[in-house]
């Protein structure tokens, strides 16, 4: 398990990728899965990216505080990224014009291509993203990965 508290800052973003990593090669299924281990590495740098550009200002700098955790018998990570920003809205959510060029709008659908299960929620003050990847065994990924995170609302 992996627990990490910084500062909502691009300049973190660095110590973030270094913590998962070293955190990812401590797990033996992972020991040849480079591309699994990338894929991770950027969907946790994709979220952490729009949480730090979208839920603070420049002004209202906050923090990010992630674990990480391996679930053996289900051979499963799970991530979980916290920030206390502006709310993430997944109504008002597009999903990104290909054929159009345009040049932002993807970090979303990239990381539901990379991981298994995306799913955010608003608790109280709290935004909270939950990423799985199943690990070391075949898996059907287009088929479980939701085009819009699940979004599970609880404002008390």
């Amino acid at each position: 398990m992996v627990n990490i508290v910084m500062a909502a800052r691009i300049d973190t973003l660095v110590e973030i990728a270094t913590a998962i990593r070293q955190f990812l090669h401590t797990l033996p299924l992972l020991d040849d899965d480079q591309q699994t281990t990338y894929a991770i590495e950027l969907a946790v740098h994709e979220v952490c990216t729009n949480i730090i550009l979208h839920a603070y200002t420049a002004t209202d700098l906050g923090s990010i505080v992630l674990n990480a955790r391996f679930h053996p018998y289900q051979k499963q990570l799970e991530i979980n990224i916290y920030d206390w920003g502006t709310p993430f809205s997944p109504e008002h959510r597009v999903l990104p014009d290909l054929e159009d060029g345009q040049e932002g709008g993807y970090g979303l659908f990239i990381v539901e291509q990379l991981v298994d299960s995306l799913h955010y929620r608003r608790i109280a003050t709290t935004n909270h993203w939950r990423l799985i990847k199943n690990i070391g065994a075949a898996h059907d990924h287009s088929s479980s990965n939701p085009r819009y995170p699940n979004r599970d609302r609880d404002d008390s």
